[in-house]
């Protein structure tokens, strides 16, 4: 027990984007039984590992973390681009507030 918090003690003073590589890993060798690797051209298989991730891993992270992995993130996503990178974080802000909005039971128009 003490060798497992020791381990999640060790990860959480990784620097954000290799704790999100290392949560990749885990979430594919969880759902597949293999490293993320393998699991980058099946598209159905993707889509389970980001939903474990946001379960497992998004969800547990500060709003500091968030955002020094988002800062990590946006220049490898989009490079100077800074019309695609505006529209995918104002696409993100209509997930959520949609994803609000269901959970709330009311309809969100754009």
């Amino acid at each position: 027990m003490r060798k497992l918090e020791r381990t999640e003690l060790l990860k959480r003073h990784l620097p954000p984007l290799e704790q999100l590589q290392r949560a990749l890993d885990e979430s594919a060798v969880r759902l597949t039984g293999r490293g993320f690797s393998f699991a980058q051209d099946d598209e159905p298989t993707l889509d389970q590992i980001m939903a474990d991730l946001r379960d497992s891993f998004l969800h547990k992270l500060g709003s500091a973390e968030l955002a020094g992995l988002m800062a990590e993130l946006e220049p490898i996503a989009f490079g100077g681009d800074t019309e695609a990178l505006e529209a995918a974080r104002r696409e993100a802000i209509m997930g959520m507030a949609e994803e609000a909005a269901c959970v709330r039971g009311v309809a969100v128009n754009g």
